[in-house]
């Protein structure tokens, strides 16, 4: 397929070579756009240094921002035990209270039925009947009624001021509760805040290094391709200079093949056929098995069978030009195979019209061969 390609380009399209001018204008512009590129990757890399810069100052701001959200929490639980133990002590001391107030009632009651009673016995006209031991005996009772009731009192008050102390301590506590509670919603959002920005600061930095891998891969493009150009380009000079030495050589190249010439190069009447006839070469009828050489130095470009040309060798001395042998009764050479002037490139067929179909073209265009041959030939 490769090896159609070839002939096909050749006998149709032609060699194209980079101009000079253009070439050299062409590598002016790729240029300034590898500058343009390499521009836009240093303000990229600038910019990814920037988020690297940020992203550190962000994760330094919240390694600091979680430790005092740890502090805090640690303080909340530390207030949140001692609401409960402040809470529980409350508890405990209005109940304390309530049973204290209970009791005195009670010892205020039976204190005052007691007095009561005692009054109604030994302060009356009964009391000259009254017995000095059962007197007395009352009168330890209401000594020891009055000692319950200041007993209970006291513990009254004792657990009225218990219980306004930890009701004290509760209220201190909870609205301590409530300041760290502000506390931490406060850190809280603030380490949401930071992490979000933290968040869009890995994605600036994550666009930025995947902007400066698609730049260095188009940098890197474009470098080759500016490669490319400068190698097309001294290619096409080294081209140029060789067309104008092959040009030089018009009328001056050796014939492939002694012999005598039985079709001659454009238009010709086939007699038989009573039609014109268009030959891109010419055909030169020589003695069977005669060797056919180069008519210039160059690089075999096709060896082998090809439609109607049969056997047939192709060679590229460069500068656009290439040399076409065809009919061949053998061939002996190889493509990408480096020929000199005057190598065999194949011999003329033993057997049936001993022919060789001959070609000369410059850029891809076929050009009459007897202007090229020596004149001494013809």
């Amino acid at each position: 397929m490769r090896r159609f390609f070839v002939v096909v380009l050749i006998f149709s399209l032609g060699s194209f070579t980079l101009a000079g001018a253009g070439a050299k204008k062409e590598i002016e512009t790729k240029t300034q756009e590898l500058k343009e590129l390499q521009r836009a990757l240093k303000e990229k890399r600038n910019e990814k240094e920037r988020c690297l810069l940020d992203e550190k100052c962000i994760r330094a701001e919240l390694v600091k921002i979680e430790k005092a959200y740890g502090r805090l929490q640690k303080e909340r639980e530390k207030l949140r035990r001692g609401i409960i133990t402040a809470e529980r002590k409350l508890m405990i001391a209005s109940r304390d209270l309530a049973s204290a107030r209970i009791e005195r009632r009670l010892r205020s009651v039976e204190l005052n039925g007691g007095v009561d009673g005692y009054n109604r016995r030994f302060n009356t006209f009964s009391q000259l009947f009254s017995d000095p031991v059962s007197e007395k005996l009352s009168f330890d009772t209401l000594r020891r009624q009055y000692g319950s009731l200041t007993a209970a009192q006291e513990k009254e008050v004792v657990s009225r001021h218990a219980q306004e102390r930890w009701q004290a301590a509760d209220a201190v506590l909870l609205a301590l509760k409530a300041r760290q509670e502000t506390m931490a919603a406060e850190q809280e959002s603030l380490r949401t805040q930071k992490q979000a920005l933290l968040k869009t600061t890995i994605g600036r930095r994550i666009v930025s290094e995947e902007e400066i891998k698609k730049i260095q891969e188009s940098s890197k493009a474009l470098q080759q391709l500016i490669v490319n150009l400068e190698q097309s380009r001294r290619k096409s000079e080294d081209e140029s200079g060789r067309k104008k030495k092959i040009q030089g050589r018009k009328h001056f190249l050796a014939w492939p093949v002694s012999g005598r010439i039985t079709t001659r190069f454009g238009k010709s009447k086939n007699a038989e056929l009573d039609t014109i006839v268009i030959s891109n070469g010419v055909k030169i009828t020589a003695k069977p098995g005669s060797a056919v050489t180069a008519v210039e130095h160059g690089l075999v470009m096709f060896a082998g069978e090809f439609r109607s040309y049969g056997l047939m060798v192709i060679i590229d001395h460069g500068g656009g030009f290439c040399s076409i042998y065809g009919q061949l009764g053998s061939v002996s050479v190889e493509e990408d195979q480096k020929i000199s002037e005057g190598a065999p490139v194949g011999a003329i067929a033993r057997k049936g019209q001993p022919v060789l179909y001959f070609e000369i073209r410059s850029e891809g265009q076929a050009e009459d061969p007897l202007l090229w041959l020596e004149e001494k030939q013809q």
